[in-house]
Formats: C-alpha cells, sequence, structure tokens
C-alpha cells in the first residue's frame, strides 16, 4: 500500500500521508495544513502467520478512504 492509494483529507482536501512508527504500527497524517490524522493501527494480531497478517497501512487506508457518502 502506498500513498498514491490514500484519498486527500476530508477535511480540508490536503495530502494525506502514512505515518510510520514502527514496522507494525502507524497512522496517517494530512500534510495539507489542517493537521487532522487517524488513530495508530497495528497488523493485525489475529494472523498466526507473518505472511498471511494485514499490515497496518491496509487497515488504515481503508478506514482513511471511506466516507460517509460511500456508506
Amino acid at each position: 500500500m502506498n500513498e498514491q492509494n490514500l484519498k486527500n483529507c476530508p477535511f480540508c482536501g490536503g495530502k494525506s500521508i502514512f505515518i510510520t512508527l514502527a514496522p507494525c504500527h502507524g497512522y496517517i497524517a494530512c500534510i495539507g495544513g489542517c493537521g487532522f490524522h487517524s488513530g495508530d493501527y497495528w497488523d493485525d494480531p489475529m494472523a498466526n502467520e507473518e505472511s498471511n497478517r494485514t499490515k497496518w497501512n491496509e487497515i488504515a487506508a481503508k478506514a482513511w478512504n471511506r466516507r460517509h457518502i460511500d456508506g
């Protein structure tokens, strides 16, 4: 997952980026001026194998890209 797949900030329309805090942990932030950011996301802890684990950035992007009009 990369930043090209992120929608712009839902508040100001600015560019959004991933902020990685650790290999398994991070959040998404707006760098367009309003300073809004998501909460923290972690890799899916329910997956037993590293190769099957959903990465935090995929989980975060899905939540960030969801808009009220999308349902």
